[in-house]
């Protein structure tokens, strides 16, 4: 199957990181194009995913199971998914693991996928490629900003987190949009960046991640 690789930094402690990513529905929401069918069935996820692979639109329905281990902070998703449309299937797995980067929190992520049916063109080339880079990115970008406003109730750093509540400005984030994602994240930096400098004594966002 193709690999791909890629690897992100957030700037909260992995212990902080690791938290939020049992919450699947939250991790869900920051991936771009992706939609849930509807709330998690313990470690079973169901909806579609919507991106472009060079000219084409694809949408596909799938499902998927994830494994995490806490000892070892890493984690195993794998899906199959359906694009009716184009006649095609998709199956993956991705190996996710956190390492400590200072305050900081690098995800290293691998994925192995196979594309079948009239889409499997695009597994041969670099578009797929860069698809996923773009996609890391924004992904990098929500979930920060998701953290970001989580935390900012959190009274002390490491106490128990929040759920986000159904309205408000992380909740406005609609899958498949890559607008929205830039708008959500001016909104949380301009908000919560004074408190996460004080917080973790760096500027917030790392690199240059936009698209």
């Amino acid at each position: 199957m193709p690999e791909i690789t890629e690897s992100f930094v957030v700037s909260f402690p992995r212990d902080v990181v690791w938290r939020q990513l049992h919450d699947l529905e939250m991790v869900a929401r920051s991936m771009p194009g992706v939609s849930l069918d509807g709330a998690p069935d313990g470690d079973h996820l169901r909806g579609t995913l919507a991106l472009k692979l060079g000219p084409i639109t694809t949408n596909f329905a799938g499902e998927a199971d994830v494994s995490m281990d806490d000892s070892a902070y890493t984690g195993i998703v794998r899906g199959k998914a359906l694009d009716r449309k184009n006649n095609s299937r998709a199956r993956s797995e991705i190996l996710f693991s956190l390492a400590e980067e200072s305050l900081a929190t690098r995800l290293d992520i691998k994925v192995d996928f196979t594309l079948s049916g009239s889409l499997a063109q695009f597994s041969r080339g670099s578009i797929v490629q860069e698809v996923a880079q773009r996609l890391t990115r924004e992904f990098a970008r929500n979930l920060e900003a998701a953290i970001a406003v989580r935390l900012a109730s959190a009274p002390v750093l490491g106490a128990a987190v929040p759920e986000i509540e159904a309205t408000g400005a992380a909740s406005e984030q609609r899958p498949g949009s890559t607008s929205a994602p830039v708008g959500l994240l001016g909104l949380v930096w301009s908000a919560f960046v004074a408190w996460l400098r004080s917080r973790f004594g760096r500027r917030t966002g790392g690199k240059d991640l936009h698209v």
